[in-house]
């Protein structure tokens, strides 16, 4: 008798586990924070782009946790950095985020504001891979600063390489009749043709500028 109930006991199913409800929770906090506008303070002026500071999603990301009851725990472990958010209905319902470290060098900051830096930056990515924290992608931005700034170069080499106008014509013109000097000289000093409509915006000021320099003919 003994061993049937034994061997009932042991073909008994065992209990199921419940689902991770951390899941849900993460999928409902991704788009409160959505919902929430959020806007990017942070700005590189050397590359020219935007992009998040922890400031500007983590006061309203910790509303949005402690509505449904979920907290986050930061940590530096080895060479890799973790944030895990835990359902604080379960304890043990939980999700792991890691990144690797990355240095976060800060010129001229002492050890301790080293350390800082690396933890901020870290935490920063940490939440914007979890919370799913988009931003405009800095190298496709780079590309784009790189292509304005090769127009920008290729419109001023454009300006420089125009004939001058009229007007400074004239001026050119009443500058030979001041000092006397027959254009053939500047025409050969230049490297241009002998003609005011090889000057160029380029040679203008160089031009103007040596004749200015020139003393009245006698």
């Amino acid at each position: 008798m003994a061993e049937i109930k034994k061997a009932t006991e042991q073909k008994q199913p065992a209990e199921k586990k419940q689902p991770a409800k951390m899941l849900v929770k993460l999928q409902q906090m991704r788009v409160a924070l959505i919902n929430s506008n959020i806007e990017m303070t942070g700005e590189n002026t050397y590359s020219k782009y935007k992009y998040f500071q922890l400031s500007d999603f983590l006061p309203e990301l910790q509303k949005i946790m402690l509505d449904h009851s979920v907290t986050a725990i930061n940590e530096l472990a080895g060479e890799r950095a973790i944030l895990t958010l835990i359902n604080l209905d379960d304890f043990e319902d939980r999700i792991d985020f890691s990144l690797p470290i990355a240095e976060a060098g800060v010129k001229g900051a002492s050890g301790i504001q080293q350390v800082g830096a690396l933890s901020t930056y870290m935490r920063r990515y940490l939440y914007m891979t979890a919370f799913e924290i988009s931003e405009t992608d800095i190298e496709d931005e780079n590309h784009k600063n790189d292509d304005t700034e090769k127009e920008h170069e290729k419109k001023v080499e454009e300006v420089k390489s125009q004939p001058i106008s009229p007007a400074k014509k004239k001026i050119i013109e009443k500058e030979l009749e001041r000092t006397g000097t027959p254009f053939g000289a500047i025409a050969e000093r230049y490297n241009i043709e002998e003609s005011l409509d090889a000057i160029t915006e380029e040679l203008f000021p160089r031009i103007f500028g040596a004749l200015k320099k020139t003393a009245d003919k006698a």
